[in-house]
């Protein structure tokens, strides 16, 4: 079972207009999907996402819906998860 109510995160809010200010954690647990990640490739595309209630940023909940990445080595040689 996914470990919760763990740090992921510490995210800064700065900006005069920004409602939420200074360092909140994002903890929680996250979904993370790497497909073909077991195939050696240049660049490995990681989909995360949460469940509704899995998150909270700071004392409130939050939702990820989707969030993309592509990850590369700074060698740039091919590499896997497996």
């Amino acid at each position: 079972s996914p470990a919760t109510s763990k740090t992921i995160a510490a995210i800064r809010f700065e900006g005069a207009e920004c409602a939420i200010t200074g360092v909140q954690p994002l903890t929680g647990a996250l979904d993370v999907l790497v497909d073909g990640g077991a195939d050696p490739a240049v660049s490995q595309t990681l989909l995360v996402s949460s469940l509704k209630g899995a998150l909270k940023l700071g004392s409130s909940e939050a939702t990820l819906s989707t969030f993309k990445a592509d990850l590369r080595l700074a060698s740039g040689q091919t590499w896997n998860f497996l």
